[in-house]
């Protein structure tokens, strides 16, 4: 048996959190079912941020995929301040292809840019679609956040 581990606090302050191994994390979802996916209207701000955060990891899938002759994409987009959808920056390495097989889990990386993957309190995340959504229908989104501890992680943690 192990015992409870306890700390009193008095050397908190010396305790930097950015390198530990283990952070709380945590998934936001958005689906857009049946085919509601093909309104380029559906797709926008998915959450508010509420604390300091990283994204770790997108899932995608998709029920119908595109039939639109040129590409038909996904992404992930972080917003601060009052920008508008579209006009923030890309949080994924790759966009997913709406037009690409259906019903499989797809899994993209972050971007390699740090900062546009971390986010502060008062940021927003939003599902960016590009191109023409005819026949696209039954659209998921997983993004995994890691928490992250501390101030000013705007670009550096």
């Amino acid at each position: 048996m192990v015992e409870r581990h306890t700390h009193n606090g008095i050397d908190s302050s010396r305790v930097d959190y950015r390198n530990l191994e283990f952070r709380p994390t945590f998934e936001i979802v958005k689906s857009i079912d049946g085919t509601a996916a093909a309104t380029a209207g559906n797709y926008g701000v998915v959450w508010n941020v509420d604390k300091p955060c990283q994204l770790i990891e997108i899932r995608y899938s998709h029920q119908t995929a595109g039939t639109d002759a040129g590409a038909v994409t996904l992404d992930v987009e972080k917003l601060t301040g009052t920008q508008a959808l579209d006009a923030g920056v890309v949080m994924g390495s790759t966009t997913h292809n709406l037009k690409s097989t259906i019903n499989t889990v797809v899994t993209v990386t972050p971007t390699t840019t740090v900062v546009n993957s971390v986010l502060a309190t008062g940021d927003r995340v939003a599902l960016k679609d590009s191109g023409t959504l005819t026949a696209v229908a039954g659209v998921c989104a997983t993004l995994v956040f890691r928490q992250v501890f501390g101030v000013g992680l705007r670009g550096t943690y």
